[in-house]
């Protein structure tokens, strides 16, 4: 399941049940079935959904597959969509409106500036579990399988001995959460 709110307007989907959206008091305001995309309609598990993000005001719903969809917020009705050129399948995707897309497959991250744009990869040594944006210095800020990175026009890596879980900012500092509990610095 994935969920995403725009100005009080809860948008969710439920796997080969479709598209919802509920205002705060649980009130209904559409129901839709399913996005398809005939491209990867016979691989397993592409359709899948993994991100619901708000886009220039809209819902954009991104599958496993690469299919991605820009629904409209008040009436659940597709206003765009199509498929990345990517040939890898996205086990979970972050988005910034200043950034764009950090579109994570495995080991490697995939930066896009929209979802039709030109992308840039970096490969890590093992699985990324989280990544956010951080303003001020205007770079991903990514943690994984005993590995930090800040991604931007260079990137930069750092070991670390456990396996990052959660990467935040704290007091204008950037921390990571390890599988052991502890909090680390990030990279700085």
């Amino acid at each position: 399941m994935q969920m995403c709110e725009n100005d009080g307007v809860i948008c969710f989907a439920l796997w080969k049940r479709g598209i919802y959206a509920i205002k705060r008091d649980g009130t209904e305001v559409w129901r839709r079935e399913p996005l398809k995309w005939s491209e990867i309609s016979e691989l397993p598990r592409a359709v899948e959904i993994v991100a619901i993000e708000v886009v220039d005001g809209s819902f954009c719903i991104l599958s496993r597959g690469g299919g991605w969809a820009m629904i409209s917020r008040d009436s659940g009705n597709t206003v765009e969509i199509g498929m990345l050129d990517s040939p890898q399948l996205i086990d979970r995707a972050f988005y910034n409106s200043e950034s764009g897309w950090l579109l994570v497959s495995g080991n490697e991250v995939m930066m896009l500036s929209h979802l039709q744009g030109d992308v840039t990869t970096a490969v890590f040594q093992g699985p990324v579990n989280h990544a956010t944006w951080d303003e001020e210095k205007s770079v991903w800020r990514v943690t994984g399988w005993r590995q930090d990175a800040i991604l931007g026009t260079d990137v930069e890596f750092s070991a670390r001995s456990d396996i990052g879980i959660h990467v935040g900012n704290y007091r204008r500092e950037w921390y990571v959460l390890d599988n052991s509990g502890t909090w680390s610095k990030h990279l700085q």
